[in-house]
């Protein structure tokens, strides 16, 4: 975890970056080879929704473990999980607005007229493009729900693991007795 609020705000959204390109990658393929079968493309998009919940999550868990050693430059603060999810937000945003932009300047209302217009529209699109079930991009426009979750999902990871971090809540250790109970089980067969 890098040093200062700053580093880990920039940390947070390089992990969010690799997310998005590891979603990409598998995920494009699968939402293609099934786009006929939508309930199962929404269930895969929920899988990888939790996989960046997740990785976010652990992410500004490691942040509160941090601040709170001695030798740390930062203090934890019960809002700085917020403050970790700006980046991914503010990224968001600008992506968002290069997206807009390009539909309402560039189309003709069904599709981008120049290529220019087209490569604004890209990084949006990839970006929530595990979303797209839910968000359903069509002209420039996406659902409601869609764009709250857009936003509101890296919010609630870091909020919620910087917060469990602070509190010293490890869901690892929750659930590792029941992984070695099982595993000694299944053993004993």
């Amino acid at each position: 975890m890098k040093k200062g609020t700053i580093g880990q705000v920039f940390t947070v959204l390089g992990v969010k970056i690799v997310v998005v390109l590891f979603q990409a990658l598998i995920g494009f393929s699968m939402i293609l080879g099934l786009k006929d079968h939508a309930i199962i493309v929404r269930l895969v998009s929920l899988l990888f929704v939790l996989v960046e919940f997740s990785a976010l999550y652990s992410n500004a868990w490691e942040a509160a473990q941090y601040d709170k050693k001695s030798y740390s430059k930062n203090k934890p603060y019960h809002l700085k999980g917020l403050v970790l999810s700006a980046g991914i937000v503010i990224f968001t945003v600008i992506l968002w607005a290069c997206y807009a932009y390009a539909w309402k300047v560039g189309s003709d209302g069904a599709s981008l007229l120049r290529i220019r217009y087209v490569l604004l529209n890209i990084p949006f699109v990839i970006w929530t493009m595990v979303l797209d079930p839910f968000l359903a991009l069509k002209a420039g426009v996406g659902t409601t729900l869609g764009m709250v979750m857009v936003f509101c999902i890296p919010v609630l990871a870091t909020v919620t693991g910087y917060l469990a971090g602070e509190k010293d809540f490890s869901l690892t250790e929750k659930f590792m007795p029941f992984i070695y109970e099982k595993r000694k089980q299944d053993l004993k067969k």
